[in-house]
């Protein structure tokens, strides 16, 4: 597996970055807020907030090189052929379990690589849910290797982390991808006269597409945050400001 010199390593740039990364093949609402603080007093500890969640060290720690050949040739499958950039650490953890990694990738390879969304529409969705999810590594990645590149402006970006889906910075139609991940993330569903309004753009197959994406990306916030990943040194932080809620 191609190791990144040490230029690389010390002065890594967004346009390398964004040209590697896409060819790869919060809030709680009431109800779980009211189950989580529940469990956590019946523990006797306190309840996670996601404001508290500035990363020290991780809990699970990614792979480190050199790696062995098996481990090579799973991390290289993450990363797009020919690159120079370290693989991520996200995968670089998933990776601790070989097993799960090697079923994992297929479906985010599809995500990324082969979709019926638009690009764009996807991007819209990932951020918006890692942004939910308070998933800042995930959304950094997204928004630096994907978003900017696909015409996201600063404005844009930073309403996937601090606006509402009634923000002037979306069009109607993005409005409703906002309002989508809003409903999948604090209620696991999509209201009829939101779908309705989302069919008239979008087909079944996109909007299927449209309700995994949004849970493949919640799931991978989940480990991201749990496992404590360390942010990517290129990657941008949120921006300033109260997150969505």
């Amino acid at each position: 597996m191609r190791r990144r010199t040490k230029a690389a390593h010390n002065a890594p740039t967004a346009e390398r970055v964004a040209l590697s990364l896409p060819t790869v093949g919060g809030h709680t609402s009431g109800r779980a807020a009211k189950t989580e603080a529940a469990r956590c007093y019946a523990l006797d500890i306190e309840a996670p907030k996601k404001e508290d969640r500035a990363v020290t060290a991780p809990r699970i720690a990614p792979l480190e090189p050199p790696y062995d050949a098996d481990t090579a040739a799973l991390l290289a499958k993450w990363m797009p052929p020919g690159n120079d950039v370290e693989p991520l650490r996200l995968f670089r953890t998933l990776a601790v379990h070989d097993e799960l990694a090697s079923r994992m990738r297929p479906l985010g390879a599809g995500i990324l690589g082969h979709p019926r969304l638009r690009p764009r529409e996807r991007e819209l969705l990932i951020l918006r849910t890692c942004a939910r999810a308070g998933a800042e590594y995930e959304w950094g990645v997204h928004a630096i290797a994907f978003g900017a590149p696909l015409g996201l402006t600063e404005r844009q970006l930073a309403a996937t982390v601090h606006g509402t889906a009634d923000d002037p910075a979306w069009s109607e139609h993005d409005a409703r991808l906002i309002a989508a991940v809003d409903a999948l993330y604090d209620g696991d569903s999509i209201p009829d006269r939101l779908w309705a309004a989302l069919a008239r753009r979008l087909g079944d197959d996109q909007l299927l597409e449209l309700v995994i994406v949004v849970g493949w990306y919640r799931l991978l916030s989940c480990v991201i945050n749990v496992a404590q990943v360390e942010l990517e040194p290129w990657a941008p932080r949120f921006p300033e400001g109260p997150r969505a809620a």
